[in-house]
């Protein structure tokens, strides 16, 4: 039993030990002439390129012309190129050429002939490119940035492809591939673009691509209503004497206008940031209730409405003693100075004749940051601003009675 067991494992390692053996190669290698064509005419010296490649790789690559051995490469190499002196040959007269790849199982790859016509005097090229806007396509919409692929060829070469934008020379290409990129944003919704190109031959002789028309893309409906909000007086207040009623609305789009409704009548409008109403509640009698909303409508009419704040004219009062609003100064940075620090900081001088409850910093429209003690500052991380861009500081104040006041600044970035 035991010797049965030993000879099974001794058979087993031996096994294991041996390989089997490799397939023999006997794939060729691929080679082809590149340059020249065959049936063109040549002159002067001829740079003859030729490519080559194995399931392996390529061991060496012969070059035949008129079946002499001209020239013979060693090793895989992305190109094989020979300078071809015709200037001696007869004139007219015909010549073939020839490339043999040998890969190191010396497969034999074999280009086939190609024949090529050696003359001095190569005749004017007439022929004209063709060329052709593969994208966009007639009638395509596109976004701010817009894609752009052209197709050229001739027979003896592009020189160059110029690009029209409604007859407007927009770029010139130089060699392929012919695509760009450009950058439509500034232009309108909804505005009409006409493409065309035009390709060049090394003999000026020239082809105009049929036009393209395509259109620049809507902005997407704005359907977003504003919010609106009454901030002076509160809810449930009695009053008695000519008030400001303080208004805030804000929109995606921007606040065309806003209304002031007093019992379900429109009484005021504003169209200017900040939203403030003067109301004489003195007109009405003692002991009435006033029911009062604001309606704001955006740039593209949109509406949104407040809550409804209900007062009353009441001798007894909580009116407050100011209704001035405070007066807001920019400190830093000095109106006109590019800005080069990073973080820039921001500091805003306050002055009201009641208590400021806080101060808050808005750059292009966004608001920042809220400070509630003096000195109302924020720093401001200018590291993601362009060189030379120009950007808004706006900053609102309200004191403890919801007076609004505001200061305005731009900023330029060195």
């Amino acid at each position: 039993m035991k010797k049965t067991l030993f000879t099974g494992l001794i058979f087993l390692v031996l096994l294991i030990g041996c390989s089997i053996p490799e397939q023999p190669d006997e794939n060729p290698p691929l080679v082809v002439i590149l340059y020249p064509s065959n049936g063109q005419t040549v002159t002067d010296t001829v740079n003859i390129n030729i490519a080559a490649g194995d399931d392996d790789k390529v061991d060496n690559v012969d070059l035949y012309i008129d079946d002499i051995k001209v020239k013979s490469w060693s090793g895989q190499q992305s190109t094989y190129s020979y300078e071809w002196n015709t200037t001696l040959l007869e004139e007219n007269s015909t010549h073939f050429i020839a490339a043999v790849a040998h890969d190191k199982e010396d497969n034999l790859g074999h280009s086939g002939n190609i024949s090529v016509t050696v003359s001095s005097r190569i005749q004017p090229d007439g022929e004209a490119p063709t060329v052709n806007i593969l994208y966009p396509i007639e009638g395509q919409v596109f976004d701010d940035t817009l894609n752009i692929l052209i197709i050229a060829e001739d027979n003896v070469g592009i020189d160059r492809v110029v690009l029209y934008r409604n007859g407007i020379q927009e770029h010139v290409f130089n060699s392929a591939p012919y695509s760009i990129t450009l950058d439509l944003t500034a232009t309108n919704a909804n505005s009409v673009h006409t493409l065309q190109a035009v390709a060049f031959d090394a003999s000026d002789n020239f082809t105009a691509s049929t036009a393209v028309t395509i259109t620049k893309s809507a902005p997407a409906a704005d359907e977003l209503a504003p919010s609106a909000a009454i901030i002076y007086p509160v809810n449930n207040s009695n009053l008695d004497a000519s008030i400001q009623i303080i208004g805030e609305a804000n929109d995606n789009a921007g606040i065309q206008e806003v209304q002031l409704f007093h019992n379900g009548e429109l009484l005021l409008t504003d169209t200017q940031y900040p939203y403030e109403f003067t109301w004489d509640i003195t007109q009405y009698d003692y002991d009435t209730r006033h029911d009062l909303f604001l309606k704001a409508i955006d740039i593209n009419a949109n509406i949104g409405y407040s809550t409804v704040v209900t007062v009353y004219r009441d001798e007894i009062t909580n009116t407050p003693p100011d209704v001035a609003s405070p007066i807001v100064t920019i400190i830093s940075p000095v109106d006109g100075d590019s800005l080069a620090i990073n973080p820039t900081p921001i500091v805003a001088d306050v002055i009201d004749a009641s208590a400021i409850s806080y101060v808050e910093f808005y750059i292009d429209g966004s608001f920042e940051n809220t400070d509630t003690q003096s000195p109302y500052d924020y720093s401001l991380d200018i590291s993601s601003y362009p060189s030379g861009s120009q950007h808004s500081l706006f900053i609102k104040a309200f004191d403890e009675y919801a007076n609004v006041g505001t200061a305005y600044q731009v900023l330029v970035i060195e």
